[in-house]
């Protein structure tokens, strides 16, 4: 089984913290045109066949965002809402994903994005479904000298 220390799983908090930003600035460069003017021109296929309002997906994306940044601060806290949150952040993203309509992305965002999505999914499985995941529930096992 994969042993997991709690250096580790901070160690992750902050490389996703990275990830998120990175990604986030990269979506923001491709749609104001930093990133060439492909990416810029293509960015305005956005939102074609969407199913919602785009106030609501704007309040579902600063929800996500809120959660995600509340539930990285409480898992490199090793909190128990912390890893709630991060799946409820996951959770919701999945759910917002179908009403969103065509998204299109750069390669950078798409690249990092891909990145982020990995790292939250490998912290998800180790906070969850690992031996470190005694660390969110109080309950740390006794090791014999």
């Amino acid at each position: 089984m994969l042993t997991v220390t709690r250096t580790q799983i901070r160690t992750t908090c902050v490389a996703l913290g990275i990830l998120c930003a990175a990604t986030m600035l990269s979506i923001w460069a491709e749609r104001h045109g930093y990133l060439g003017s492909v990416a810029h021109r293509a960015s305005t296929w956005n939102y074609q066949g969407l199913l919602v309002p785009v106030w609501l997906l704007e309040i579902v994306a600063l929800a996500q965002l809120a959660l995600l940044t509340l539930g990285i601060v409480g898992t490199f806290m090793l909190r128990t809402w912390g890893r709630h949150l991060l799946a409820v952040a996951l959770l919701l993203a999945l759910l917002a994903a179908p009403l969103r309509g065509e998204a299109v992305f750069g390669p950078l965002s798409l690249f990092v994005g891909g990145l982020t999505g990995f790292v939250h999914m490998w912290l998800l499985t180790v906070i969850y479904w690992s031996p470190a995941s005694m660390l969110f529930v109080g309950k740390v096992p006794v090791v014999a000298a």
